[in-house]
């Protein structure tokens, strides 16, 4: 029998133990390979829950929004439902009005068939202008009340608006004076006031230059033609002369206790009451008695003011026409003046009127 191989079974051996170790081995490398696995889970898992708590949060903070937003849906809404019962309140108003509206222009289409067919009334204008073109009307100036009072000035500067023109017509005959292109004005103005005043009024007519007059008669009726024609025939026999004495003519006015006065004049006083010399600043302006032939512009401006604040209107309403006059500048702004304070105005017309 042969001998065994020794050298064999010790290398099978070896195998053996080295087979042994290796499993060790990799029960120990599981082993540890299992407890990192299990570390890793645990910061994983550590994470996962940091993640969901956020995502929790924010959740809660979506939800908050969300019912802030709802709540201002409601509101909106609410909101919306009253504009829209508010719009069908004006929709109904609206629809009123326009009905209300029809219905009168209906009225006013029946009205005016009824005038159309209605024969009008033609009013006879006794002093109506046939040689010329008449203006019925000038804007703003509206003759009206119950005591009317017209007031003209039938001095010497009312012929024309240049001086050179109103001293040589001075010094001429009353011919040449009643055809002065300004008084000839002058005189239509207060014609056209006499006719488009109201039917049942009272008037005075007063011409004043260094005193004043009633033309005609005290007063008068407007309904009443004979005095109107008599008062007309009156205006075309005043001559214009001498100087203006404002004070004279709103005495006389003053009498009648006026609801309305209408002046017509070019400028301001010349003359004034002698008794004015005593107010100290007019001491000096001896012209207003007829001592000086001339008056400075700044002794009329004060003569003036004492004429007006002298006379008592009683609460008239004055409104002035005021013609144009060469060298009176301060003439507009003190008429306006006194024109305004009485609720009244003061018009300087257009050369074609009336």
């Amino acid at each position: 029998m042969k001998k065994k191989n020794r050298q064999i079974d010790f290398s099978l051996s070896f195998l053996d133990i080295m087979a042994c170790g290796l499993g060790a081995v990799i029960i120990i490398f599981v082993l540890l390979k299992d407890k990192s696995i299990k570390n890793n889970y645990e910061a994983e898992f550590e994470k996962l829950l940091e993640i969901i708590e956020l995502k929790e949060f924010k959740k809660k903070n979506l939800e908050t929004e969300r019912d802030l937003i709802y709540t201002k849906i409601d509101d909106n809404k609410k909101k919306i439902s009253a504009l829209t019962l508010e719009r069908k309140k004006i929709d109904d108003d609206i629809s009123l009005f326009d009905e209300k509206i029809k219905l009168k222009k209906d009225n006013i289409n029946q009205l005016q068939q009824i005038i159309k067919k209605k024969p009008l009334n033609q009013k006879i204008d006794i002093v109506k202008n046939e040689k010329s073109y008449e203006a019925n009307y000038i804007v703003g100036l509206n003759v009206k009340g119950n005591k009317i009072v017209i007031l003209l000035d039938s001095s010497a500067s009312m012929t024309d608006e240049k001086l050179i023109d109103i001293i040589k017509r001075k010094n001429s005959d009353n011919s040449e004076k009643l055809i002065g292109p300004k008084w000839k004005r002058a005189n239509k103005i207060v014609k056209w006031i006499i006719s488009r005043s109201p039917e049942k009024s009272t008037l005075s007519l007063i011409k004043f230059n260094e005193d004043a007059k009633y033309i005609h008669k005290k007063t008068f009726l407007k309904k009443n033609k004979k005095d109107v024609m008599s008062v007309i025939k009156g205006i075309d026999k005043i001559i214009p002369t001498g100087s203006t004495n404002l004070y004279s003519g709103l005495k006389l006015a003053s009498n009648i206790n006026p609801t309305n006065i209408y002046l017509i004049t070019d400028g301001l006083p010349t003359k004034g009451d002698p008794s004015f010399v005593s107010f100290n600043p007019l001491s000096k302006c001896n012209s207003i008695i007829g001592k000086s032939k001339n008056i400075s512009g700044e002794c009329r401006k004060i003569l003036f003011r004492k004429t007006i604040n002298t006379i008592s209107l009683n609460m008239a309403e004055v409104n002035i026409i005021l013609l144009p006059l060469e060298g009176d500048p301060e003439a507009s702004p003190e008429f306006w003046d006194w024109s305004s304070k009485s609720n009244g105005m003061l018009i300087s017309p257009a050369r074609n009127w009336p």
